[in-house]
């Protein structure tokens, strides 16, 4: 009798837990972006680049809806940290961070900012697949040293837009991340403000919160960053 109440209960969990909202993949027919092989999270990371695109191309153009405009746009306003126009934020975007925030393992926190967790498999294959050398050996400079802030990239990524719309499909994938949606998810945040500052804005929201979504910033790099920087 007992064994037939432990498996009714794991056969009601396991229901449960199939009834969960799945997100509605839209771009599951364009093209890869990175050649990483993590299970189903590069399928998602392709549709939140693909969702990114598509929301900067119609926000953030005023020549014409393309994603290179897009690009250059929010690039030149991402120098100042400014917030992503949440009143354009559509359903499925919603649907795609929601769907970013529950991969805990891709984020990592550090005070009150989120950032991507670069101990991460998936981060660390995105990164090393970038193109552009100096922009791969900045960014992993800055991001074992500590001191890689959107103040300090941003500046640095917009010199390489024109590379991300076309050509250089894993830097495009690693601003959507770390330059969109740590931003989004912060944004998501029921105690999320917005301060301003001399440079811009930051976004301040309650550490305990932050790290609910990923895991706290270490010090110490993995053993494969240090031997990639020798």
């Amino acid at each position: 009798m007992k064994n037939t109440f432990f498996l009714l209960v794991v056969i009601t969990l396991l229901s449960t837990s199939c009834k969960q909202k799945k997100i509605d993949y839209k771009y599951s027919d364009k093209e890869d972006l990175v050649a990483c092989s993590s299970g189903g999270d590069m399928d998602l990371i392709k549709e939140a680049v693909y969702t990114f695109e598509d929301y900067i191309s119609n926000h953030y153009t005023f020549l014409g809806n393309t994603v290179a405009e897009g690009y250059n746009n929010y690039l030149k306003l991402l120098i100042n940290n400014r917030p992503p126009a949440s009143e354009f934020f559509n359903d499925h975007l919603k649907e795609v961070v929601a769907a970013l925030k529950n991969k805990k393992d891709l984020w990592t926190t550090n005070g009150n900012s989120l950032r991507l967790n670069y101990h991460n498999e998936l981060v660390n294959c995105i990164i090393e697949n970038i193109q552009d050398t100096e922009m791969n050996t900045t960014i992993e400079v800055l991001s074992s040293s500590g001191t890689l802030t959107t103040e300090v990239l941003g500046p640095v990524l917009y010199t390489k837009r024109l590379l991300m719309a076309k050509k250089d499909r894993a830097l495009a994938t690693y601003v959507a991340l770390d330059m969109f949606y740590t931003k989004l998810i912060q944004m998501s945040l029921p105690d999320y403000v917005e301060k301003q500052k001399e440079n811009g804005l930051i976004y301040d929201v309650d550490p305990e919160n932050l790290t609910k979504l990923g895991t706290v910033k270490k010090n110490k790099k993995t053993k494969a960053k240090q031997d990639s920087l020798k």
